[in-house]
Order: structure tokens, then C-alpha cells, then sequence
């Protein structure tokens, strides 16, 4: 039976739609798609203003023009369809970029779904690769303008307290999930008994995420304190993890030192300290960020971990084990990592063990790929 005109045009139309799908991220062939018809334009614009990364103030402009003066011709305006930010301020570039760039799009992007500010966390390149980030009170004012901001995900920046930090999530009342990889606070900061971070349960957040050097962090562990049992489902923290100069909120007190293996009092204490209703569907302990001298290290360190979830919950349908393969190894050691587990966690295919390239190289080789891509 000959399909009919109405019919092929569909057809037609989900072909070139999937080609120009397939072409992202690469920015110079999109922006030719988008010149090459009337039809082609708004798949095309929707692909460039989708998930944009920007890592200068010529990008920022570049952008913030195409926004306002784009025509829009057929399909939603451009700032419509952005869903995804990515603040990546590469060396070089103006300190206060990542400010101008919330400030200069405070309410602008309607739909705006997810905000990353900052580069990826590299322990190895910690001490000089972190950027300064200012979360001063107007910076929450000016996040707090995107309505339909749901995820939030600061990496290997340097603010100045916690509370400052504590004031823009205050300020996304949709918040679900929250990353904090490699984040530095220079002083803990103190805040008012009536402030409303500090009050239990709050907090609706789905997935949180916690990694990097916790010793500056301090107070990073209230947020699980304020995260609502009912919607927090998936948990991520590095294995070192450990709250030490926890005196202004108090969840986890545990002055145990950290070293190069997994701190297993602070670790049970964190997970003693988070809210007793929890159901965590998801449980990762990443083992990637810590510096460890050889491999057993890691498997004294990943059994110290088996022995805690010895009795996972009946909620608990996912536990990832994270390692990097530093020497080439990892993947044949694989299961010697999972027979560490008891044999219900093993019993119930719970466990998943994650063998990742280092973080120093390829993360960051892949990120600057994409900002060259950039136009302008």
C-alpha cells in the first residue's frame, strides 16, 4: 500500500532531525545546518542553545546577543529551549566571569534545568587549578531567577563560606540535585538559628553528591541533615569523606584523622548521622579522588566499605564502587573488588564496580575539545 504524501514528510522530517541530532556538539557544522534551509532552523537552534558551555567573556556576549537579536522565524525562541549552562572559565580569563554570566542572564532562561559552574574536579592539579567563585548575596538573587532550575553542580571553585553556598540553595526552591566536586570554602561561617538551612528535613533533594577533600569543607555534612528522607534517593561521596570541623551544625563530630585509606569511623558515623527515614535507592563511594599508594590500599580500603553495607536494606538496588585505573590494572583486579561484598549484596546484584580513566587527563582533554568548538 503507497504511503501518503502526509507520511513521507514525517519520515522525511525525523531523518534530517536525527542527522542534526547526531552532529552535536560540533557547533561550526550546527550553525551551517542552521544557514542551510527555513527547515533546518529551529532542530538546528535547538541543538546550539540546548547545553551551551561558555569560558570567557567574548562567549558570554556572543551568546547574550544571539539571544536577544536571533529571529526566530518558526519553532520556540532561543532562550527557550536552553536546558543545560556550563560556566567553564578557562586560564586567563577574568575572575568575576562566572558572576557576569549569572547576572547577565538572570531571568532570561525560563527553562533553564541545569547550572555547572566550573571546571572538573582534578585532585592532582588542586592547588592551582581551582577558580575563584563569588556567591555573594546577589549572586543567590541572581540563580535564584531561574524558576526551573533543578540541578545545581559546582566544580573546583573557591568561595568564600559556607553559608554562602548555604544562601543559593535557599534560593532554588525546585533544587533535586546537588553536586559539590572539589569546592574550598575559606572560613566555615556561622549562621542564624533561624536561618532556614538549618531546620531539618527541608531539603528536597533527590541525588546529592559529595567529593573532594572534605577537610575544606567544613559543615558539608548538614546537608544531609537537611535533606527531606521521603525524596533523597541517591547518595554519591568519596572515600575519604569526613566532616572534622563540624562545630557550627554538628551532624558528624568525628575528629578521626584522614589518610590514605578509607576513614571508616566518619564514614559510618555519615551514614549513622543521615536522616533516620532514609530509603537510599543508590549508593556510590568513589574511590577515584583519594591518592592511594598501590592497590591494596584500595581493597583494604574497599573491604573496610563491605564490611559497612554487610546488610544492605531492602530500598537499596544499586551500590557502584568507583576506582581509577592508574596502572593499566584495574580491570582484571575487578573481581577480587567484588568479593570483597557479602554474599547478600553480591546475592542480590546489587553491586556495580566502575573502572575509570584518570581524572588529570582525559575530563579536562575532552572539556577543552568542546570549547574550542565554540563559536567565537
Amino acid at each position: 500500500m503507497p504511503r501518503s504524501r502526509m507520511e513521507m514528510a514525517i519520515n522525511i522530517i525525523e531523518i534530517y532531525e536525527g542527522i542534526i541530532d547526531a552532529v552535536w556538539p560540533d557547533y561550526a557544522t550546527l550553525l551551517q545546518c542552521a544557514l542551510t534551509c527555513h527547515r533546518w532552523l529551529p532542530r538546528s537552534r535547538y541543538n546550539l542553545f540546548r547545553r551551551p558551555t561558555l569560558g570567557s567573556m567574548e562567549q558570554l556576549h556572543l551568546f547574550f546577543q544571539a539571544l536577544r537579536y536571533t529571529p526566530v522565524l518558526s519553532g520556540p525562541y532561543s532562550a527557550d529551549v536552553v536546558e543545560k549552562l556550563t560556566l567553564v572559565a578557562v586560564s586567563g580569563v577574568w575572575p568575576t566571569f562566572k558572576y557576569s554570566a549569572c547576572a547577565l542572564l538572570a531571568g532570561r532562561l525560563p527553562y533553564l534545568k541545569e547550572l555547572h559552574i566550573g571546571r572538573p574536579y582534578l585532585w592532582r592539579h588542586l592547588d592551582y587549578d581551582r577558580s575563584q567563585l563569588d556567591l555573594s548575596p546577589r549572586m543567590a538573587v541572581h540563580i535564584g531567577t531561574f524558576p526551573t532550575l533543578k540541578h545545581l553542580a559546582l566544580s573546583n571553585v573557591e568561595i568564600t563560606s559556607f553559608m554562602a553556598l548555604a544562601r543559593v540553595i535557599v534560593a532554588l526552591p525546585n533544587l533535586s540535585v546537588l553536586g559539590i566536586c572539589g569546592v574550598f570554602w575559606k572560613r566555615p561561617g556561622q549562621m542564624a538559628h533561624n536561618f532556614p538551612f538549618v531546620r531539618r528535613g527541608w531539603l528536597k533533594l533527590e541525588d546529592v553528591t559529595v567529593v573532594g577533600r572534605w577537610s575544606l569543607m567544613p559543615g558539608i555534612s548538614s546537608i544531609f541533615s537537611a535533606a527531606n528522607p521521603q525524596t533523597m534517593k541517591a547518595l554519591v561521596v568519596n572515600s575519604d569523606a569526613s566532616d572534622t570541623e563540624d562545630s557550627t551544625l554538628g551532624v558528624v563530630d568525628c575528629s578521626h584523622p584522614v589518610g590514605s585509606r578509607i576513614n571508616v569511623r566518619t564514614i559510618h558515623a555519615l551514614l549513622n548521622n543521615l536522616p533516620p527515614a532514609l530509603h537510599l535507592h543508590r549508593f556510590v563511594v568513589d574511590f577515584t579522588y583519594a591518592q592511594y599508594d598501590s592497590r591494596q590500599l584500595i581493597l583494604n580500603s574497599v573491604a573496610a566499605m563491605g564490611a559497612i553495607v554487610r546488610d544492605p536494606p531492602d530500598c537499596l538496588y544499586h551500590l557502584e564502587i568507583c576506582v581509577s585505573d592508574w596502572d593499566e590494572t584495574a580491570s582484571w583486579w575487578r573481581a577480587e573488588i567484588v568479593s570483597l561484598f557479602s554474599i547478600a549484596v553480591r546475592a542480590r546484584g546489587l553491586l556495580q564496580v566502575v573502572v575509570t580513566l584518570p581524572h588529570a587527563e582525559c575530563e579536562f582533554k575532552v572539556l577543552l575539545r568542546r570549547l574550542n568548538r565554540m563559536p567565537g
